[in-house]
């Protein structure tokens, strides 16, 4: 039995270096730079990465990246039916010591989807004009000042959501180890 079990283990050694054999791997070693980019207008946001964002509501819309430029060179941000995607090239493989950091203004915000390890933070309070949906599925936190008709937060990952605002409804779902964490009213914080 103890000769199976090494068996499997070094099996399973095996299949994950081969996984990493021939998969390049990018170190961040590039300066620190900006890049802004030119999307289309959207209130949904859904981010799948690493990348930390801080969100602000205003106006005008605007995306801006700070970061290595040799991994901000994998990054992928895509507007489809009113969501901003914000991912990395499929297969991506990186390493580095300066953090991806985005940040968005803009004039709405109904849903935010954070399936990654990246943080969301907002710089702003946000007025949803009927009701903001949030899904927390990867690892990364949401700090955010919200008023809303109703909030709906779904937490199935381990990432909690530390929120300052007011609703007439809530909806919370909790499945993971992720924790909902609600304080006061936006306007006194």
């Amino acid at each position: 039995m103890r000769r199976l079990m090494v068996s499997f283990l070094f099996l399973g050694l095996f299949q994950l270096v081969q996984a990493q054999i021939g998969r390049n791997i990018v170190v961040g070693r590039d300066p620190v730079v900006s890049k802004t980019f030119n999307l289309g207008t959207f209130t949904s946001i859904t981010s799948n990465t690493s990348v930390n964002v801080y969100l602000r509501q205003d106006g005008k819309q605007s995306v801006e990246a700070k970061g290595q430029q040799n991994i901000m060179d994998l990054l992928v941000l895509e507007v489809k039916d009113g969501t901003l995607k914000i991912d990395f090239q499929p297969n991506a493989s990186f390493r580095t010591k300066e953090p991806v950091n985005l940040y968005i203004a803009l004039a709405q915000l109904n849903t935010l989807v954070v399936s990654g390890s990246g943080n969301v933070k907002g710089e702003s309070l946000f007025n949803a004009s009927k009701q903001l949906d949030m899904v927390l599925s990867g690892s990364g936190n949401v700090m955010l000042r919200f008023e809303a008709q109703e909030l709906r937060c779904a937490i199935s990952g381990s990432g909690d959501a530390n929120l300052t605002g007011d609703a007439d409804k809530y909806m919370v779902a909790i499945s993971g180890s992720g924790d909902f964490l609600l304080d006061g009213h936006p306007k006194n914080k």
